[in-house]
C-alpha cells in the first residue's frame, strides 16, 4: 500500500485554490501545489518538487510548525 493510498483511507482531500494563498510564499519559482489532505488539524500539501507537512498544534491551532 503506497502513501497516497494510506493518506485517502485516513485523510480528507482539500480544496487547492484555499490554501494556495497561505502557500504562495513558501513556493519557489514555478512550483505550483498539486495535491493536499488534512489530518484532523495537520495538513500535509505535495507540490511538484516536495512535500510539506503542517503540524499545528495546541486546543486553538494558534501555534504552526512545518517541515
Amino acid at each position: 500500500m503506497g502513501l497516497i493510498d494510506t493518506l485517502l483511507g485516513r485523510a480528507s482531500a482539500k480544496n487547492l485554490e484555499r490554501i494556495a494563498e497561505d502557500f504562495a510564499p513558501l513556493l519557489a519559482p514555478g512550483e505550483t501545489l498539486q495535491r493536499a489532505f488534512g489530518l484532523v488539524r495537520d495538513l500535509i500539501v505535495f507540490t511538484d518538487r516536495r512535500l510539506v507537512f503542517v503540524n499545528k498544534q495546541g486546543v486553538t491551532g494558534s501555534k504552526i510548525g512545518g517541515c
